[in-house]
């Protein structure tokens, strides 16, 4: 819809300059590859993606995870829920508003790291994880997701019997 318009715009100018922050950038268009994708809860498979820089903690979710350090798997539970969170926050922006029940588990979670956003320090994440929402590659889910956090990377889709 609105992007539609966006794209016809980079298509025809293949140079620009972009200003992020207080620095600008010349950028151009190399290629454009269009895709379909179908965004909706799948009653027939699992996919699995693989997401980078994940800034999944807010100050009040930072805290809850801070004080869930003794116990992994509670830990892993906050990080599913806020994760099905950035799904429908996505969704919603969209203009896709799910009624199903979106599933997440958190299959891999590479240790964490900061990242520097908006020059402040954020923990990160990359995981993989399976759930029940088909979504495309390279969406981003999360804070900073605009700028290159939280990008997915869809591994596999396993068709359920």
């Amino acid at each position: 819809n609105k992007g539609a318009t966006d794209i016809h715009f980079l298509l025809r100018h293949s140079q620009l300059d972009l200003r992020i922050g207080e620095v600008i950038k010349s950028f151009s268009v190399e290629s454009i590859d269009l895709h379909q994708h179908e965004l909706k809860v799948d009653q027939e498979a699992m996919h699995t993606y693989r997401i980078k820089n994940w800034l999944a903690l807010n100050q009040k979710y930072y805290q809850r995870f801070q004080e869930l350090a003794e116990d992994n798997v509670a830990q892993v539970d906050l990080l599913e829920s806020i994760l099905i969170g950035n799904i429908l926050s996505a969704a919603k922006g969209l203009n896709w508003y799910v009624e199903d029940e979106i599933k997440v588990e958190i299959t891999q979670l590479t240790p964490k790291k900061n990242l520097l956003f908006k020059k402040e320090k954020f923990l990160g994440f990359s995981a993989t994880f399976t759930t029940n929402v088909a979504l495309p590659s390279f969406i981003g889910l999360g804070k900073g997701s605009s700028i290159g956090f939280g990008i997915l990377e869809k591994t596999s889709t396993n068709h359920k019997n």
